[in-house]
Parts: C-alpha cells; structure tokens; sequence
C-alpha cells in the first residue's frame, strides 16, 4: 500500500487503537483483541523489509516505512505504543512491532519521531520503557546532545531498561550538561514517582 492510501487510513487506525477496537460490545473481548491484532498485522508489515526485482536482473531490500516520510510514522510510533501499555494481552506482540519499526525508521527518523520516543521512555509501565529503549538502540542520537528521559532511565530500578539506556548514553555521547537539574524539573511534575525516581 503506498503512502498516500496509507495516511488515508491513518485515522481509522489510530480510532481502533485509542478505543481498543470499534463497533464492538463491552463484554466481546474477542472482536476487539482481532481487530487490534489485525491493525498490528498492518503496522508490520509496513515496517518489513522485502525485496523488489529492480532493473534489469537484481533484487533491492525495501521497507515502505523507510521509503516515503508520507507515511504517518509519529502516529504509528504513538499507537504501539498505547497498545503496549492498555493492551496486556498484545503487549509483547506490540513490542516486537515497535522493535522493528524502529529498526526500519532509525536511519531516516526526524527529530519529532526521536522525541516521541524518548518521551515514553520515562512512562509509567516498566514494560513501556523497557519497549521504547530496545527501540532507540539502532537510532543515531548525536544531534541530540542530552536527554532528560534517557538520563532518568539511567538510574531504572529495572536492570535492563537501566542498562539500554546507559546504552544510548555511551553510543550517542549523550553527556550531562552543567544546568540538567533544570531540565528534569518539568519531568518529575508530568509523571508519578515510580521506581528509579526514589532514589
């Protein structure tokens, strides 16, 4: 599907994804889990690369995410994410989605589509973290220089989220500028005091 037919559906999507399905009873857990499920289904296979035969006798790897900025990849990006954290039972199969759109955006990411996910790294759900931080780790952060949320993930009570994220800081020089406290001040009054932030 290309881009243009793509953004068309855009909001469709993201309608599935914010209610957790649409024209679907309360209690019909099952048709809501189907159409979340086929709407990662979609997501993916956007995301994957696959080869094309390119003139005159090769093939060439192509990724329809990576190839057009058309695609609503922040919208994208925004929806695994919510699925991640208000959907238990497609929450691992949302990573791997996410993992993998990350992996196929990361060469070719704006700022606006980096942010997006250094903002969740400092969710609520540790599960949401851990997710965001595997999919930064193919990302170049340099331009970034510092980052508030990469900073608190540092210090995560949770082993590997802690880890990838000093990741990101060794790979991406992300270095501690003089005035960081500044920074962090907005953070503590977006988000509750879970974990790390205890210390």
């Amino acid at each position: 599907m290309d881009a243009s037919t793509f953004a068309l559906l855009a909001p469709l999507l993201k309608e599935i994804i914010s209610k957790g399905g649409l024209a679907v009873a309360e209690d019909n857990e099952e048709d809501a889990l189907e159409q979340l499920t086929l709407t990662l289904d979609f997501i993916k296979f956007h995301a994957a690369e696959r080869k094309a035969l390119a003139f005159p006798y090769s093939y060439q790897t192509n990724c329809l995410l990576v190839s057009d900025h058309v695609y609503p990849r922040v919208s994208v990006l925004e929806g695994l994410v919510h699925i991640i954290a208000r959907q238990p039972k497609l929450s691992r199969e949302a990573v791997a989605v996410l993992v993998e759109v990350g992996g196929a955006i990361h060469e070719s990411s704006t700022r606006e589509e980096q942010d997006t996910l250094l903002r969740h790294a400092t969710a609520q759900e540790v599960y949401v973290r851990n997710a965001v931080l595997q999919a930064l780790q193919p990302f170049d952060l340099t331009d970034v220089e510092w980052s508030p949320e990469v900073f608190i993930a540092c210090h995560d009570d949770d082993e590997q989220n802690g880890r990838l994220a000093r990741q990101l800081c060794g790979e991406n020089g992300l270095e501690i500028p003089e005035e960081y406290i500044s920074s962090l001040v907005p953070l503590l009054g977006e988000y509750s005091f879970y974990g790390y932030l205890h210390h």
